[in-house]
């Protein structure tokens, strides 16, 4: 007959919950910073992620010529002939251009990830990586929530 039995649970924090469902592989896990927007309405009244983005991460830089962005992170002016190196671009774990981000309203994406570099992109991905992954079905009715959850790795 056993007295007493103590059960100890950690519980996921509700970004970890949203990594776990959305990320797979390399891409799940540690990350430089992550933006959980499945629990956030903050994106409403941005036209795209990109809109959001740039005043929320700390390091992005984000240049707009008309419809054409420049996705960049945490580079000093270069006086190499190539310039700075732009973000490789993940949408849901696809390499993807920037311009196909720039169509999908900022309200139908559920987590951002960056990353410095990342092994799994051409060349460690030197100018970094945008992971960005949009809303499944049942996400998309989540609505009423207030503010993104951030984690800054």
């Amino acid at each position: 007959m056993l007295e007493r039995i103590t059960v100890n649970v950690k519980r996921e924090t509700p970004l970890q919950e949203v990594d776990e469902k959305y990320t797979r592989g390399m891409f799940s896990g540690d990350t430089t910073r992550a933006i959980d927007l499945v629990n956030s309405d903050e994106t409403l009244p941005y036209n795209n992620i990109f809109d959001y983005l740039q005043n929320r991460v700390n390091g992005l830089q984000i240049t707009t010529d008309g419809a054409d962005y420049g996705v960049f992170y945490r580079q000093d002016p270069s006086i190499s002939s190539m310039g700075n190196i732009p973000m490789t671009i993940f949408l849901d774990e696809i390499e993807t251009d920037v311009s196909i981000m720039a169509a999908i309203p900022a309200n139908q994406v559920a987590l951002v990830k960056v990353y410095n570099t990342f092994a799994g992109a051409w060349g460690n991905a030197p100018g970094g990586v945008l992971a960005i992954y949009t809303k499944k079905a049942d996400d998309l009715k989540n609505t009423g929530r207030t503010n993104a959850l951030v984690y800054n790795g």
